[in-house]
């Protein structure tokens, strides 16, 4: 049988709570957790399954209120622990949408993070300052849009789990427990170049277009801002025979697509607006000193490739570990002799200038031909 000073402390509870919506007055935190103080606590456990993803050494956890107020509900609990299989805490006896990641905010030196609410909470690529462009020969348009990004994303480097709701209990205080699966927000992308005539390349430096600046954490989406990612840790693959393909290989980490490419639903979506297009931008280093560029539109590509593992996901239940981008194929034969416009095959194979003795030699090169009989 309830008490008389249980009875009133309900009383109590009641009549705040009917003020509140008769005024809509918007407590602070200070208010709020002393009026919770009053009714009990919320015990809560979270257990977290790293299977998806790396085991960290570390952890971080937000907890937001959802009090209804939201000059209160943007004031999240915030906690950094070294132990990362299972977390306790005891807050106000209220409900709460939960955020948790790998490590912490400063471990993350590319990385900027936002929490300004459990909804707009995001991370972000920091930017770095645009570098300036040189005189050389480009083959199709490059495209530069959104902002540089700084450094390069690890795959699989930063893993999280949201949940919008931990329901507070209708009775005074409450034990509550649940599982937190964090999963990788970064893939990886398998980038493949073919390449005709890398034997006149001595290095190679690209970046990629329009993928996506960073990712919404409590809501688990990408975000529409773009970034124009580096790509670095090329390995080379050089074809003695000039009627095939070398290759060039490198495998970055991305958010992925921006938000708005990221409908899963193709008939629905128009990639008529080249403002989205994702553009590999590559430039070649060849041994007689010039610089040759190739842009190439691979929006197409990578849609379809982000999509099937998006498929794959819904029917195994398991994340695919890396996205299979190829430009080119490795079969496909060119004649050394032949111009090809643009420099490029009909299967997307990119053909680099033949350079001989340190010369860059082409059929339009030669000029008029004076053919002379020799004797001997």
């Amino acid at each position: 049988m309830m008490n008389f000073r249980k009875f009133l402390l309900l009383l109590l509870s009641g009549a705040v709570a009917l003020a509140s919506c008769t005024f809509d007055k918007l407590y602070t935190r200070e208010e709020i957790e002393a009026m919770v103080a009053e009714e009990g606590s919320a015990h809560l456990t979270f257990y977290v399954d790293w299977s998806d993803t790396e085991t960290p050494t570390g952890m971080t956890l937000y907890l937001f209120p959802n009090t209804g107020k939201p000059a209160v509900d943007t004031v999240p609990y915030v906690y950094h622990t070294n132990t990362v299989d299972v977390f306790t805490t005891t807050v106000p006896d209220q409900d709460y949408s939960v955020i948790c990641f790998n490590q912490s905010e400063t471990e993350f030196a590319n990385l900027k993070f936002s929490f300004s609410s459990f909804a707009e909470s995001q991370v972000m690529l920091k930017e770095e300052s645009e570098q300036t462009d040189e005189n050389t020969k480009v083959f199709g348009t490059q495209i530069t849009r959104g902002f540089n990004a700084s450094g390069t994303l690890r795959p699989k480097g930063l893993s999280i789990a949201s949940r919008p709701s931990v329901k507070g209990s209708v009775t005074r205080g409450f034990n509550a427990s649940g599982t937190l699966r964090p999963r990788s927000v970064i893939n990886g992308v398998n980038l493949k170049v073919n390449v005709y005539g890398l034997k006149s390349a001595k290095a190679v430096e690209g970046s990629i277009t329009n993928m996506s600046a960073g990712y919404r954490m409590g809501i688990s989406r990408t975000i529409e801002t773009t970034c124009d990612m580096h790509l670095g840790n090329w390995d080379l693959s050089v074809n003695e025979n000039d009627s095939l393909p070398g290759s060039i290989e490198t495998v970055f980490g991305t958010f992925g697509l921006p938000s708005n490419l990221t409908s899963y639903a193709p008939a629905t979506r128009s990639l008529a607006d080249d403002t989205q297009d994702i553009c590999l931008n590559l430039s070649f280093f060849l041994i007689n000193g010039d610089t040759v560029r190739f842009s190439r539109n691979l929006t197409q590509e990578f849609v379809e490739q982000f999509e099937k593992a998006h498929q794959i996901g819904i029917e195994t239940g398991e994340t695919v570990a890396e996205i299979e981008v190829e430009v080119g194929t490795s079969t496909e034969k060119v004649n050394p002799d032949s111009t090809y416009v643009d420099n490029v095959t009909e299967q997307g194979g990119l053909i680099l200038p033949k350079v001989v003795n340190g010369l860059s030699v082409g059929v339009n090169d030669w000029g008029d031909t004076n053919i002379i009989d020799i004797s001997f």
